[in-house]
């Protein structure tokens, strides 16, 4: 068809959205890099296209290589749930 396949996005979406108001991880650059890891597995997980997922893992460790290059000064590691401030 002329649309990409929604659901690897929508995976990402949810993830990352979860990651940002339920399991609250921060700062931003360790729930980017949960969010695309946790991602991969699930898509792997739950049986996605070949080429998608390969494509996905492509993006992936792209994305985790910059991460782990980047010079910015990195907060501590924080988990918290949405109910406990």
């Amino acid at each position: 068809g002329l649309f990409p396949k929604l659901g690897p996005l929508c995976i990402f979406a949810a993830i990352f959205i979860f990651f940002s108001v339920v399991l609250r991880i921060s700062p931003h650059f360790y729930r980017t890099a949960a969010a695309y890891f946790c991602s991969l597995a699930a898509m792997l997980l739950l049986g996605g296209e070949r080429s998608v997922c390969a494509g996905f893992a492509l993006i992936t460790a792209t994305a985790l290589l910059r991460l782990h290059l980047s010079e910015e000064k990195r907060e501590a590691f924080k988990v918290g749930l949405l109910w406990m401030h």
